[in-house]
């Protein structure tokens, strides 16, 4: 990817940049930073929420995704997003459409025993394409969220209760969306997903290597 040298266009950028790359998990950064930069008329945000069964509410998912025209990027920690429901249609599914129409889909995910049952589910699209349509990459960074055809960035923020006061939060709010069209900071964020990308380990290279990490012998564990 040949923008990659764009990322430090301005110092806040650079900045902003040095924060995400220290980062590894979610919590180590708030998408709400980049959203301060954005011109308001190229911005807008809300709250949404989901229920123990993993079922989406007031956040439009399968409706952003299926805008996509040619290419998805996706910042994720385990790819928990294959479980996600929204209004009964499985976003897996809508994957699965995606990668129908040729959309070409790459991921960030951390790739570990957590994730492989994910990878699975999502990875299991490309066998049936016959083609690899998702390439996923093993990379522990701290932005969730999903951008399509450098036009549209959506990034998530999810609220943990602990961190405030009982009561000063409403319990309706678990997540906070952030969307974002400003071809700037669209641009940057592209930038930024690749250069993670090209410098992380395959998908299947890390399945590979933790598949040929031997299981104890039970028997020699209780003789021992």
């Amino acid at each position: 990817y040949k923008g990659i040298d764009n990322i430090n266009s301005s110092e806040f950028q650079e900045q902003l940049l040095k924060r995400v790359e220290s980062g590894k998990n979610k919590q180590d950064f708030s998408p709400f930073d980049i959203y301060n930069y954005v011109p308001e008329d190229k911005r807008s945000a809300k709250c949404g929420s989901y229920n123990l069964s993993s079922q989406l509410f007031n956040q439009d998912l399968v409706s952003f995704l299926r805008s996509t025209k040619k290419e998805i990027l996706v910042f994720t920690g385990n790819c928990s997003f294959v479980n996600l429901k929204e209004n009964e249609v499985p976003i897996l599914s809508v994957f699965q459409e995606l990668a129908e129409k040729n959309v070409q889909i790459k991921v960030l995910s951390k790739v570990d025993f957590s994730s492989l049952k994910n990878l699975q589910q999502l990875l299991a699209i490309n066998y049936g394409a016959g083609k690899e349509i998702i390439e996923v990459r093993h990379c522990e960074q701290p932005l969730r969220g999903f951008l399509i055809d450098e036009t549209s960035l959506r990034l998530k923020e999810d609220i943990n209760p602990y961190s405030y006061v009982p009561g000063e939060l409403s319990p309706d709010i678990k997540v906070i969306l952030y969307d974002i069209r400003d071809s700037d900071w669209v641009r940057w964020s592209k930038d930024l997903f690749y250069r993670f990308f090209r410098t992380s380990i395959s998908c299947q290279k890390r399945i590979k290597d933790i598949r040929s990490i031997k299981k104890p012998d039970m028997q020699s564990v209780l003789n021992f």
